[in-house]
């Protein structure tokens, strides 16, 4: 079996299974340690990687042109996540460092949980109550802001409440398009939805203060993207009118919103189930083998 002469590892890779981790171990001829906690700056980032020829993170963990620099031996960069701002991506590749990242794998999880929440609001069964008496999402609009992997297991499950569900992104999707799916300009999807599900790249700056005016009242903004997509204070002068709401997942950014009567971030991440774990553990060693074996 082919292996790598040395991995090191970032941060805790705590989104991985452990029998993944040990089948990571495997592919090293040096023994691999996984840190409990990210490390404190560079250098000490440095000292664990300056022989290794492969290193591996998730979205926490992250990558400098500094460390880079100091690692003359790196040939492999493996990432646990979908991500990849937390990497200088032209840098490595200027390098020829092969770069791995791993997507779909969260889309079923993140979708259930968006749901579990919207049902919570729907009915009364939770802190807030939606609307004045328990209510269905039958019949209700929800717009859609990205169709990727997430984007999409959300709107095939509001197709199965018999929800009409609007779509934006760059390009039109007509595999949705043909299961229902209707596609509008942001302002019209902001104008128009009950429920607006929010999946986008990490810090993509999507809703200012005129999006937000645009917004119906009574309306759900559910947000599970990575990092900041408005700013904070274009948010709480929204959410302070009328009967609005928000659902937050733990890794959306959350600064300055919390403890508005209305905006409910939840206790765990949405994606994080250990079918979820599976599929990112099973796809993350498939990169590094597949490397290895010249694939």
């Amino acid at each position: 079996m082919k292996r790598f002469d040395k991995i090191a590892v970032v941060d805790e890779l705590d989104n991985i299974t452990d029998s993944a981790k040990e089948e990571i171990r495997k592919l090293s001829k040096s023994p691999v340690s996984f840190p409990g906690s990210l490390p404190g700056s560079d250098g000490d980032m440095m000292k664990s990687m300056v022989d290794a020829d492969c290193i591996l993170l998730s979205w926490r963990g992250e990558i400098t042109r500094k460390v880079l620099d100091n690692c003359p031996n790196v040939r492999y960069i493996g990432l646990a996540a979908t991500m990849t701002q937390n990497v200088p991506v032209e840098e490595i590749a200027r390098r020829s460092i092969v770069l791995k990242n791993v997507s779909n794998y969260s889309g079923e999880a993140t979708a259930e949980y968006i749901f579990l929440q919207l049902l919570l609001f729907a009915r009364g069964k939770c802190d807030y109550k939606w609307r004045d008496e328990a209510c269905e999402l039958n019949g209700k609009t929800i717009g859609i802001i990205g169709l990727g992997d997430v984007g999409g297991h959300v709107a095939l499950r509001a197709l199965g409440f018999n929800m009409r569900v609007l779509y934006h992104q760059r390009r039109r999707n007509a595999e949705f398009e043909a299961r229902g799916l209707i596609y509008v300009p942001l302002e019209e999807l902001l104008q128009k939805s009950d429920v607006i599900s929010v999946h986008v790249p990490t810090n993509t700056h999507l809703l200012h203060g005129k999006e937000f005016g645009l917004i119906k009242e009574g309306a759900v903004l559910v947000n599970t993207a990575v990092g900041k997509i408005f700013d904070p204070a274009d948010f709480a002068e929204w959410i302070r009118k009328g009967k609005n709401f928000a659902i937050f997942d733990t890794v959306a950014e959350t600064s300055g919103i919390k403890g508005y009567k209305n905006v409910v971030v939840g206790d765990q991440e949405a994606w994080k189930t250990q079918e979820s774990r599976e599929r990112l553990s099973r796809k993350f060693l498939e990169n590094m083998k597949n490397y290895l074996d010249g694939e």
